[in-house]
């Protein structure tokens, strides 16, 4: 059997404004997958809109309770026009409205208080960007300047916590991470010549709302996802913080 894992890090953006957006034929866009030779599709739970990818921000060993349930629905800006699974053929790319699990119909809606470039809701899950090209640093990705509560560390292994950096590191830790040029996450994969798993580290953000998201830290090659290349003193910082595990 096939799997294909959509790979949602690095996708052309036009800027998440809320408007509607132009739904598809369903019926002649793709053959069924039933009728592709190349078998069953395996994907991550994801959608596509406004040109850029969103993942769900789903529950985790170590954060047991739903992100969506502490966030507030904000209004409606469309819904989910057409399904890849059951449907899409392997090779498929992705467009505007296609969801890979979320059925047709399905009503997607701004995340209150954060920029839909950011997260949005849809089937009752929230979602947020894993990366948008037009952004000029980390922080035009992720919306939570002023947000983040704290950072830790997670295991590369099974993902439970392992420990927090201190209040004064995990502060410093975000000023740095969202002043970084943001190049895409196609970028450091070719500069980290594939980006294997020496010195890479689980880093989770947590925040005030209660919501929280992970990021993978390279620190052997000094980049860091959703598509940066880090500072020296964002490197100081993690190591310190580790050494204190």
């Amino acid at each position: 059997m096939v799997f294909l894992l959509v790979l949602v890090a690095a996708c052309s953006s036009k800027s998440v404004e809320t408007k509607d957006i132009e739904m598809k034929d369903v019926e002649t866009k793709v053959p069924d997958v039933k009728n592709c030779p190349d078998a069953e599709i395996d994907y991550i739970d994801a959608f596509m809109w406004n040109d850029i990818n969103y993942v769900h921000v789903g529950e985790t060993a170590s954060i047991p309770s739903p992100d969506a349930s502490k966030v507030a629905k904000g209004k409606e800006v469309g819904e989910i026009g057409y399904t890849l699974t059951g449907h899409a053929c392997m090779g498929y790319q992705m467009q505007n409205g296609d969801a890979t699990f979320l059925p047709i119909g399905t009503k997607v809606y701004e995340a209150a208080g954060y920029k839909g470039s950011f997260r949005l809701l849809a089937g009752d899950k929230l979602y947020q960007a894993n990366g948008n090209p037009k952004a000029k640093t980390v922080s035009d990705v992720y919306d939570m300047k002023g947000r983040v509560s704290r950072v830790s560390f997670e295991s590369t292994n099974d993902g439970h916590l392992i420990s927090y950096f201190s209040e004064e590191a995990s502060k410093e830790f975000i000023d740095e991470y969202l002043a970084l040029e943001y190049i895409g996450f196609d970028e450091i994969y070719k500069m980290g010549n594939g980006l294997g798993d020496e010195g890479k580290e689980f880093l989770r953000i947590h925040l005030n709302d209660g919501t929280s998201f992970r990021i993978s830290y390279w620190t052997k090659e000094n980049l860091i996802s959703p598509g940066a290349a880090g500072t020296e003193r964002l490197k100081t910082i993690t190591l310190q913080q580790a050494s204190r595990r």
